[in-house]
């Protein structure tokens, strides 16, 4: 059984911190008599408070507050499928790009909770008494995951609130949006000055703690922030970061594709930021889906009405069919195809293929496969127990490939990081000289249905591709959401990208 670091708060902090963004802008008011000053106290005080931090990335895994989901229904590989043409509106116009404020309410809301309760852990670590290592590695957690949650409102939404100290109630209105490139400028010096140099390496920690933070991570959502930006500037600064990630933190890649998606395959050599979920805390339920520490984004990816004849996998709601032109894009020797794709048909599975986009195709990474949710409690279709796997050895590898071929860098360096993805899908014997295209043709093949396809398209200015379904550069942009926008009482305008 895989390592876990639970990320459910306690209930002390659960008190301290509630959830809500509905009754007024971005405010997060505590709800017990005990106060801030009575809890912060000690490391012990702030780690549970660190934990509840972490705790927001569980938030839940389903519909439009997946970030997975969310991102593969809008680029090319996948429709929004479901029941019917009708069955989850969000994610039927998110296929179409018929936006409307009313889309995806809880995706901002999630991320400015986690914004707000990082801020807590940086605003009260210093006073905390406690040995300066462990308060140092627990700041660095916090302004990482503080960062992380700014980077997602910064794609999705482009001009967003930016506050590094929670707003009084005199302040809710007359909070500023930041430009785009201001944001991205605050991520990558929160990156350089609070977070990487101040984290441990993977090899440095216990299996317990495998879902925390690592140097790794941080340099890796570094790579990401600077490509989608597009900062030719930056190139070979994240090309020698992530190269030392390479050459000394002791990463590699499993040789079987198919097995990291397994239980067996959470924190695996390849693993350099996971979510944590587990099927063992099932309080959670249809009333209280934050609750849950379990993954539904697996019950909703499945195939509805499953009959699966070898007991492997377990029905679904049919949402995120996968397109044939995904299917197709793989060469037949690639060892990912069929660990990516589950061909319902080719399987022999009796399932409802009247589903909306149905096509016979489904995710196999995150497939809702028997034995990986708990049916002794709760509600099982909320606990299924897969991790969500953000970043991979293997974007490490041709992040750092790109920005070397970007940078004018070695040659022969950036060959050798692309010939271990390539060797590992086609086999050793394959030989493709590296290129830009080939990188992003590998990036596809690699990471499908992990969420990354359409960030990928929109920084490599793919428009051809996404054009044909739709998106223009006016759809870059999700809207602000309409409820945020009443709140804000005039501090939030809709800006066009």
């Amino acid at each position: 059984m895989k390592p876990k670091l639970y990320y459910k708060i306690i209930f002390i902090i659960s008190l301290l911190i509630t959830t809500g963004c509905n009754e007024d802008f971005l405010t997060l008011d505590p709800t017990s008599q005990m106060t801030a000053e009575s809890f912060y106290e000690s490391t012990d005080d702030m780690y549970q408070a660190l934990i509840g931090v972490y705790d927001v990335l569980q938030w839940p895994a389903y519909g439009d507050n997946c970030v997975e989901l969310v991102s593969d229904i809008l680029s090319d590989d996948s429709g929004s499928g479901g029941g019917s043409a009708s069955d989850n509106q969000t994610l039927q116009v998110l296929d179409n790009y018929s936006y409307s404020p009313a889309i995806c309410p809880d995706l901002w809301s999630k991320f400015y909770a986690g914004v707000y309760r990082a801020n807590i852990v940086i605003e009260k670590m210093p006073d905390v008494e406690g040995e300066s290592s462990v308060k140092d590695r627990m700041s660095a957690e916090a302004y990482f995951l503080r960062t992380y949650f700014y980077y997602q409102l910064w794609r999705f939404y482009g001009y967003i609130p930016l506050y590094t100290k929670n707003l009084v109630p005199s302040e809710y209105y007359s909070v500023q949006q930041v430009k785009p490139d201001d944001v991205y400028s605050f991520l990558i010096d929160q990156l350089d000055n609070n977070v990487i140099g101040k984290l441990p390496a993977k090899s440095e920690l216990p299996a317990t703690e495998y879902a925390r933070i690592t140097n790794a991570a941080a340099i890796a959502l570094k790579a990401r922030i600077v490509l989608y930006q597009n900062d030719e500037s930056r190139m070979a600064e994240i090309a020698s970061q992530l190269s030392s990630v390479i050459e000394n933190d002791g990463y590699s890649l499993v040789v079987d594709f198919q097995s990291i998606w397994l239980q067996d395959g959470e924190f695996c050599n390849e693993s350099v930021f996971e979510i944590n979920f587990t099927e063992t805390s099932q309080w959670g339920d249809w009333g209280n889906m934050k609750g849950t520490d379990g993954n539904y984004h697996v019950q909703v990816i499945g195939a509805r009405s499953l009959v699966d004849p070898s007991g492997t996998f377990n029905s679904g709601w049919g949402f995120c069919p996968i397109s044939r032109n995904l299917y197709n894009a793989y060469p037949a020797n690639d060892q990912r195809r069929d660990a990516t794709i589950l061909d319902a048909d080719a399987l022999g599975w009796t399932y409802d293929n009247t589903a909306w986009q149905n096509t016979g195709l489904f995710s196999g990474k995150y497939a809702p496969r028997v034995g990986y949710n708990s049916t002794t409690g709760g509600v099982p279709v909320l606990n299924y127990n897969n991790n969500i796997r953000v970043i991979r050895y293997s974007d490490v590898l041709l992040m750092a490939a790109e920005a070397i071929l970007r940078s004018n860098g070695s040659m022969t360096k950036a060959q050798s990081y692309f010939n271990l993805v390539v060797h590992r899908a086609y086999g050793p014997t394959y030989t493709e000289t590296v290129s830009l295209n080939g990188i992003y043709r590998e990036r596809r093949l690699e990471f499908a249905m992990e969420g990354i396809r359409y960030w990928d398209l929109v920084r490599t200015q793919n428009t051809t591709v996404l054009g044909a379904l739709g998106w223009t550069t006016a759809k870059k942009y999700l809207p602000i959401p309409q409820t945020e926008i009443d709140n804000a009482q005039g501090a939030l305008t809709q800006f066009a990208p």
